[in-house]
């Protein structure tokens, strides 16, 4: 009888698994990273208005958030964390007509240049704006799915795409406030990406949509009730 050897694994496959674990868990960080930039820029115009507005304090936490995701490694919660801020902020930058508020009350915050220093030549912050014709969204509890009532009304909101051509539309997602942040942004993007495919299948071209994640950040309700939450669970459109 012969001996038989036991099997060993070479030391290549051993180590396999864990190198595609590294490169999936950093796969995202170069998008978020991107965002985050963005981000510091866009609170730098804002703050250089000095205009007393009500996001830009929402919008200084969405940006701490981002880092805080992105140092724990949720890249994608991070980019999308990201991108409520530079929404946030463009709302305080374009609340004067994109001029310096000359309230002696607005205050710069000490420490605002090390937080978030200049750049050369920052991008131009284009606002959105809501549509008459382009209602809004509405979904159930924990849910990105279309119902037929939705489909109905974005049949509608796609009419209003098609007779403007010219116009891009950002897909605005939104939560109740129940739910963790991190849920909440995750969950608000699901909803304004269902919004996208649907709207995409009618002919629409993709460069004329933008996807922004919400989460709970901006209540259409305070009211706690159901009522409240339901009003909340929706994508808005807005155009640009």
């Amino acid at each position: 009888m012969y001996d038989q050897k036991p099997f060993t694994r070479p030391s290549w496959l051993l180590s396999l698994p864990l190198s595609l674990m590294f490169l999936s868990g950093c796969g995202g960080a170069g998008p978020a990273k991107s965002e985050m930039t963005k981000a510091v820029s866009s609170l730098e115009l804002a703050r250089k208005t000095r205009c007393p507005h009500e996001s830009l304090p929402i919008a200084e936490k969405a940006y701490e958030d981002s880092k805080r995701l992105f140092d724990e490694g949720k890249y994608d919660e991070a980019r999308a964390k990201a991108r409520v801020a530079q929404r946030l902020s463009a709302e305080v930058t374009q609340s004067n007509g994109g001029k310096p508020c000359e309230d002696p009350n607005a205050v710069k915050s000490e420490g605002e240049s090390e937080l978030f220093p200049p750049e050369i030549n920052p991008p131009e912050e284009v606002t959105a704006e809501e549509v008459p014709e382009m209602k809004t969204v509405y979904f159930a509890f924990d849910s990105s799915a279309l119902t037929p009532e939705t489909m109905e009304t974005l049949e509608q909101n796609i009419v209003w795409m098609k007779a403007n051509e010219e116009s891009s539309v950002e897909l605005g997602g939104h939560c109740d406030s129940r739910g963790s942040s991190d849920y909440n942004i995750a969950l608000s993007e699901r909803r304004a990406r269902a919004v996208e495919g649907y709207i995409l299948k009618s002919g629409v071209a993709p460069d004329r949509l933008e996807v922004v994640a919400y989460g709970s950040e901006r209540l259409a309700s305070q009211r706690l009730d159901a009522e409240g939450h339901k009003r909340n669970r929706r994508v808005e459109f807005k155009a640009r």
